[in-house]
């Protein structure tokens, strides 16, 4: 099977429409642009973030079930550290700008700030603060699987 078939299986053409409605739905809520919001209606704030949720709940796939921690450690890599290692380097350019000019972005630096308030308020600090919806979609993703293996268990859910 070839690359192009793999990736038509797992993401289809319509996804990946609506991944790129919801990338321009949140570029355009950030730039204050109000076309699409039907005379503020519908702002876009209301429908883009639940929209990337829904469609990784879209592509979820059963068979993460058998092995959650495999699962979860994959979630980790693929989300949380990528955020951290990004974190880290907006963390010393912080850092470099606040020795230098003393102007800062957000909270304290700190390493509590750093690792853990992400957790708390799902507010990153410095310049990493537009990544705090990664903390909830990984958290997200972690009740999903751990509510349908539940289900599954006590003989609620059945696959279709």
């Amino acid at each position: 099977m070839n690359n192009n078939k793999i990736n038509e299986y797992f993401c289809p053409n319509y996804i990946r429409v609506l991944q790129f409605f919801g990338i321009v739905f949140v570029v355009c809520g950030h730039f204050g642009c109000n076309i699409f919001t039907i005379d503020g209606w519908f702002p876009y704030y209301s429908f883009h973030m639940p929209l990337f949720v829904f469609i990784s709940g879209y592509l979820y796939n059963d068979f993460h079930e058998n092995n959650i921690v495999k699962y979860l450690f994959n979630r980790v890599k693929r989300l949380i550290f990528p955020f951290y290692v990004t974190s880290f380097a907006y963390l010393v350019l912080q850092t470099i700008l606040v020795n230098r000019w003393g102007e800062g972005i957000g909270l304290k630096l700190s390493l509590y700030n750093w690792l853990v308030f992400p957790w708390v308020r799902a507010q990153p600090i410095g310049f990493t603060v537009a990544g705090w919806f990664v903390f909830t979609l990984f958290i997200v993703q972690v009740f999903n699987i751990i509510i349908r293996k539940i289900l599954k268990r006590i003989g609620r859910y059945k696959k279709k």
